[in-house]
């Protein structure tokens, strides 16, 4: 069917070689799209210049954040304790890092005396410390597993330096990075926490990271809808969003996935960074030992909880993990003990409840709490919780 005649047809040429096909358009567009191409070539090579610039300086500031000597020495260390590791066929393997603190060391030596001796995880157990008297500690209870790394008898440098001290926060993620690479599930685990079970059989094993909660309740272990009031919006004012208590990186199972390593190096990389930049602070002030272990655990409750909940934004990439948080009544913190398990009227009875595991998360500076809550839940010492 032809196509009918319409006035603005009269005067152009039919499409084709010299009509209105592809060579069609005047002088002036082609070398306007020709020096647009040319353009958008010269600006993609500017940025991959400018993206390959600032990888080399990523580059070269990395020995500052954890290529030293202390660090390979640590790397060699944890490798070779994984290789005297007691069980090799065990569902995971549970990393327990120990600082120069005596009373992480004294909770460390309860923990290996009421929790992995009495249940039989002793060749499970991968030891991490700076702590020679922690060290000792493991190997006399049958821990075969303990990368010991010189912490330098806790000397301070004279003088800063770019280069940070490896701590015992660093030395835990550092090891964690490295076995979860050799395919390990990693229950990372603080020492001042009492094991009453073995918490391997109560995990699901469904998300890249199953961690214990700070929370107390379903409100704040699990979260709820929170609702900001913006009446000048009218309708429209209300906006629906969620809250809920951080979680404790001092009870948390890794599994060997990309999303859970790329979370560990994420996290050691913060963690020495921080440690760099407050070094010269900490000398001017003269911080105690026990306060320098106070800071880092602060900042690497921060850093992984923001590896955990933060989305993907700007230049910051999320490592994106699955995140499943545990029964706060079963693998319980201090507060939820202290403060509510031991005054409630039905779960305070152990023949009715008895947690897996309790972190001395709100008193880490307590141990003596440890053995309390060994004498309530193993022992029957009905007042123990009351001390």
């Amino acid at each position: 069917m032809e196509r009918q005649g319409h006035p603005g047809d009269q005067g152009r040429l039919p499409a084709g070689r010299h009509g209105g096909g592809r060579h069609a358009a005047p002088p002036r567009a082609r070398r306007h799209r020709r020096g647009l191409r040319q353009t958008l070539r010269r600006r993609h090579r500017r940025e991959a210049r400018r993206a390959l610039r600032a990888r080399q300086q990523r580059g070269r500031r990395a020995p500052d954040v954890g290529d030293g000597d202390e660090f390979a020495a640590a790397v060699a260390a944890v490798c070779a304790a994984l290789g005297n590791l007691g069980d090799p066929n065990a569902p995971d393997l549970i990393l327990v890092t120990v600082g120069d603190d005596a009373n992480e060391e004294a909770a460390f030596e309860a923990l290996l005396r009421d929790g992995v001796t009495r249940l039989g995880l002793k060749g499970r157990v991968l030891v991490a410390t700076t702590s020679s008297r922690a060290s000792s500690a493991a190997l006399a209870a049958g821990v075969k597993s303990v990368a010991l790394v010189a912490s330098n008898d806790g000397a301070r440098p004279s003088r800063p330096s770019k280069s940070a001290r490896l701590s015992s926060t660093a030395l835990k993620w550092l090891a964690a990075r490295i076995v979860l690479s050799r395919g390990w599930p990693t229950l990372l685990l603080d020492p001042r926490t009492a094991l009453i079970r073995d918490p391997s059989r109560y995990f699901s094993r469904d998300s890249d990271v199953e961690v214990a909660s700070d929370g107390w309740d379903d409100v704040t272990a699990y979260g709820y809808d929170n609702v900001v009031d913006d009446p000048e919006m009218d309708w429209s004012r209300f906006c629906h969003g969620g809250r809920v208590l951080t979680s404790d990186p001092g009870f948390a199972l890794l599994m060997p996935t990309e999303e859970s390593a790329k979370l560990a190096g994420l996290v050691f990389g913060r963690v020495v960074a921080e440690a760099a930049r407050v070094s010269p602070e900490r000398l001017r002030s003269d911080l105690s030992d026990a306060a320098e272990g106070a800071a880092d655990a602060d900042f690497e409750h921060l850093a992984f909880n923001e590896a955990l909940f933060l989305p993907s934004h700007g230049a910051y990439v999320s490592p994106g993990v699955t995140r499943r948080t545990l029964n706060y009544m079963c693998f319980a913190n201090s507060k939820h003990v202290f403060r509510f398990l031991r005054k409630d009227r039905r779960f305070k009875d152990r023949a009715e409840h008895a947690p897996v595991a309790v972190r001395l998360s709100y008193h880490p500076n307590e141990p003596g709490r440890l053995t309390d809550v060994y004498a309530y839940y193993l022992k029957g010492k009905s007042g123990a919780l009351s001390g």
